[in-house]
């Protein structure tokens, strides 16, 4: 088997446990419903209850018996992030893929924003990011491997300026 050559994902999918960090609306739920198409338990945590109310309304619409999950956690909130991490892992004795989806936008010009609204971009995408993976590496380590998978947006790549330059620094 040649090492450099990735498995396909979806065949590998079914009965793994997966987290999804703001996966309730957005590329997230996108995301979730896609995994849970492919018959992985899913673990979604939002900061939005309405987001979380909505999409749970959306799951009786997904094809067959979808195994998801949601809880209302803030994923700045280092504690309970690692709580909901822990509650996961202690259900199903391991976790199998993260996915760091969660983001904070706040669309208004940089001179217009606080310097709080900048940091809680920050916060949400790379501080949460790095907390989560710390939290899961040894979890996934214990348990054989795993998959871990940071999204990002184009806008950290491109020029930007206004309402969008403390997102895309995250």
């Amino acid at each position: 088997m040649n090492p450099f050559r990735p498995k396909p994902a979806v065949s590998s999918l079914p009965g793994r446990v997966c987290l999804v960090t703001g996966g309730a609306a957005g590329i997230g739920w996108a995301l979730t419903r896609a995994l849970a198409a492919a018959g992985a338990h899913v673990y979604v945590c939002d900061n939005s209850q309405a987001s979380l109310d909505r999409a749970a309304a959306d799951l009786g619409q997904l094809p067959g018996a979808p195994s998801v999950l949601f809880a209302h956690v803030d994923v700045t909130d280092r504690t309970a992030l690692e709580q909901w991490i822990a509650k996961v892992h202690a259900e199903h004795g391991r976790i199998d893929v993260l996915v760091h989806n969660a983001a904070y936008i706040h669309w208004a010009d940089v001179d217009e924003m606080t310097v709080e609204q900048a940091q809680l971009s920050m916060r949400t995408a790379y501080d949460a990011l790095v907390c989560s993976v710390k939290a899961v590496l040894p979890l996934m380590r214990a348990g054989g491997g795993g998959q871990i998978v940071a999204m990002g947006s184009a806008a950290g790549r491109i020029f930007v300026k206004g309402p969008s330059a403390a997102f895309a620094a995250a």
